[in-house]
């Protein structure tokens, strides 16, 4: 019996693996190989693939298999920077909640 999660992982993967971008692996931060692309997630190794996503070899049809499914489809065209790492504040457009963020946590946590 196939699950909603599944049904949604096939579909999304399907619409990735059917227009596959030249350069998709560095978009993703991944490894390409063995008909799919390798990478960590959610602490352990996940293989994308057309037909599923495995985490530790083990198939992943559940909310991760979705979130990794989500990813891939939508998988930005600029390359992932992961280094230097920048501050939620640092980042374009987020300076109104970073000021309510810093109200709410960070100033009780300093004065405890």
């Amino acid at each position: 019996m196939t699950t909603q999660y599944e049904k949604i992982i096939r579909e999304n993967l399907s619409k990735r693996f059917s227009r596959l971008p030249p350069d998709l692996a560095d978009h993703l931060g991944a490894e390409e190989g063995q008909g799919g692309f390798r990478l960590q997630a959610f602490g352990e190794d996940c293989c994308i693939c057309p037909e599923e996503i495995r985490f530790s070899g083990q198939s992943g049809v559940d909310p991760r298999g979705v979130l990794v499914s989500l990813y891939v489809l939508n998988v930005s065209e600029e390359k992932i920077q992961l280094e230097p790492f920048r501050a939620y504040k640092e980042l374009p457009g987020s300076m109104p909640y970073q000021a309510a963020f810093s109200a709410h946590s960070e100033h009780p946590v300093a004065r405890a």
